[in-house]
């Protein structure tokens, strides 16, 4: 059995600012003309991608709002500022939706929506459960997340805009995304100016995390030491909380920095050698300063916080990590749910009706309305 796995979110940004963005009328269009220009290039080029890569079973993934807003609220936030200065994101919207409409009335393909998962999460699912079941699954898309799919056996990636297969999986790329972030989905890093050698060795053996893990936890501990002999505390609280810590560390930051200041100030007047107190507090902050170094604590991250590796890798791997058990049981329950729903086609009748509305002319009178509706529901 051959699956035919199409990322619709990914494939319609891809019509939108690839295929449509070369058409200068677009941009002349009035609203409904719009919707159904984008409907029509959609609708063909989704049929091409049936025809040319021949299946026994197509499916359509559709996003919904990701249980990982939840876990990580911050996620994909980098892409609302975009939404608001986009004055067609409505008619995108409603193109879209007409497109999955089409797909789920009028043929046999499978449109999948799934309440909290996205289009990553539905796909990563049904790819290891064909894979299970010995079948073959070839995804289209461009998103890099699916390469880490890779390691499962019968699994294909077609990119739609090179028309090309991916079909090497890279541990090293997957690791490194885990570790670098992803800026696309406002994904930090968990480990920042990470040297390449280590991203190497973390590649070949996982179990040198822990070893990694335990170095920034023991620069973490130094630099609560550092810090506190700064301020000149008798004793840092075991207890303070991110947001108390990030507050103590400022507080470090700006009296580092003001006595910088009161220093060169001396400096530039004549006045900084006959100055026994600012000299006394000048060696005392090099003397912290050295001691720190030495221990692979730059004046940078000594005066910021130095956030865990541990969590920050654990996060990130949370977020990114398309393994079944890294997705939430009940969202990998519901993927199965919808998929093993009836989706047969319901609405053959009204498929010229459909077409004449949206003015379908390329895609009605070709091949490729045979294509789809050839495909059975298996």
């Amino acid at each position: 059995m051959k699956n035919l796995i199409i990322d619709l979110a990914n494939l319609s940004a891809i019509t939108r600012f690839g295929v449509m963005s070369k058409n200068a009328q677009a941009l002349m269009m009035e609203d409904h003309e719009w919707v159904n220009y984008f409907l029509d290039t959609m609708l063909v080029s989704l049929a091409n991608y049936v025809n040319v890569l021949k299946s026994d079973r197509v499916i359509l993934t559709i996003e919904s709002r990701s249980w990982r807003k939840t876990y990580y609220p911050l996620y994909k936030a980098n892409r609302e500022a975009g939404k608001e200065e986009d004055d067609k994101l409505h008619l995108f919207y409603e193109a879209v939706n007409k497109a999955s409409d089409f797909m789920r009335d009028f043929t046999n393909a499978k449109v999948l929506k799934v309440s909290e998962a996205e289009g990553d999460d539905i796909i990563a699912i049904l790819s290891q459960k064909f894979s299970l079941d010995g079948d073959k699954t070839v995804i289209v898309s461009t998103d890099g997340d699916f390469k880490q799919l890779l390691r499962y056996k019968g699994v294909k990636i077609f990119n739609p805009i090179t028309k090309t297969y991916v079909n090497e999986y890279s541990h090293l790329d997957y690791i490194t995304k885990i570790v670098k972030g992803d800026s696309g989905d406002n994904v930090p890093s968990s480990y920042p100016r990470i040297d390449s050698d280590i991203l190497e060795a973390l590649a070949r053996d996982e179990s040198l995390l822990e070893h990694h893990f335990g170095l920034v936890d023991k620069a973490i501990e130094r630099q609560k030491f550092f810090i506190q002999k700064f301020l000149e505390i008798d004793e840092m609280p075991d207890d303070l909380s991110a947001e108390e810590w990030e507050e103590v560390v400022t507080i470090a930051r700006e009296k580092k920095d003001k006595l910088k200041d009161q220093i060169k100030v001396a400096k530039d007047a004549g006045e900084f050698k006959d100055n026994e107190e600012l000299k006394a507090k000048d060696k005392f902050l090099k003397e912290i300063i050295k001691l720190a170094k030495n221990e692979g604590i730059t004046e940078a991250r000594l005066f910021n916080v130095i956030q865990s590796f541990r969590d920050g890798y654990k996060r990130n791997e949370k977020l990114i990590c398309l393994k079944a058990d890294n997705i939430p049981e009940h969202v990998v329950r519901n993927i199965i749910t919808e998929y093993e729903r009836d989706h047969s086609a319901t609405k053959q009748g009204e498929f010229l009706k459909f077409v004449r509305q949206h003015k379908l002319k390329e895609f009605a009178f070709g091949f490729e309305w045979n294509t789809l509706k050839a495909i059975e529901n298996l």
